[in-house]
């Protein structure tokens, strides 16, 4: 599995989202009211100690006020890591996080169907086609 946590991109990512809630003197207390999350949640992501699934980021972009896609250009830009295509890259941290329940084959209808929507919405959000927010 690839390394996200305290990669260059993680560090990117975690680096504009703050800045794009300072520059809207957003306190973390607020965003977490927005988001219904407690304060140290966002705490935690900031600080980089908690990764970011796709669901989460778009409810921070909306919470905060910013162009999603425009942010994830940003993080892309950076380099420094082993590059899979942004679809398979997805695909694969997907399929290895997935939760573990006893029904091994629901589990893996389940991993490919959000697997595909993911892809999905990476394609949409990398080639522009994504609504705006």
């Amino acid at each position: 599995m690839l390394a996200v946590i305290g990669s260059e991109r993680h560090e990117r990512l975690i680096e504009l989202l703050v800045a794009e809630r300072k520059a809207r003197s957003l306190p973390q207390q607020e965003l977490a009211r927005r988001l219904r999350q407690p304060q140290s949640t966002i705490s935690r992501l900031e600080s980089g100690k908690r990764r970011i699934d796709v669901v989460e980021f778009l409810a921070l972009a909306e919470s905060i006020g910013f162009d999603p896609t425009n942010l994830l250009r940003q993080v892309q830009a950076v380099g420094g890591e082993r590059q899979l295509g942004c679809v398979e890259r997805v695909k694969v941290t997907f399929r290895q996080s997935a939760h573990v329940v006893r029904d091994k084959k629901a589990t893996r209808k389940a991993a490919e169907l959000d697997s595909r929507t993911l892809s999905e919405l990476i394609a949409r959000l990398v080639n522009g086609t994504l609504p705006k927010v």
